[in-house]
């Protein structure tokens, strides 16, 4: 047998695993995940202004800020730059709150307690995995 027939023959190559079943962990149980947003005050403001104005960038230019500082202190939850906007806008901010948290009419409420639902459900799925 040559060296290269008895380096040919020791080596083997490993199984294909599958990976149907990979799947991926999450670094910790009880953090949401990037692709689910919950429905907290600052992020249903954040997203009637940006409703309201089209971008981040109208409303920081109706403001009167430079938009990478308006993104950030939407990031941090920060809304008192709202006291300079127009009634406008003001009616608008507060419709979505309404909408979001009120009781307004059985659909909204409906539609709150779904995502409320599968929010619930993404938790248990996320704790099963884990």
């Amino acid at each position: 047998m040559s060296a290269r027939e008895s380096v040919s023959s020791a080596i083997t190559s490993d199984p294909v695993r599958s990976l149907d079943n990979l799947r991926p962990t999450p670094a910790k149980v009880g953090l949401a995940s990037d692709h689910r947003r919950t429905d907290s005050v600052a992020a249903v403001m954040r997203d009637a202004v940006i409703g309201h104005y089209g971008s981040v960038k109208a409303a920081a230019i109706s403001l009167r800020v430079d938009p990478s500082l308006m993104q950030r202190e939407f990031d941090a939850g920060k809304f008192a730059r709202l006291e300079q906007a127009d009634d406008e806008t003001k009616a608008a901010v507060a419709r979505a709150l309404y909408d979001a948290f009120g009781s307004s009419d059985p659909k909204t409420r409906a539609q709150r307690l779904i995502r409320e639902a599968r929010q619930r459900l993404d938790e248990l799925s996320e704790a099963l995995t884990a």
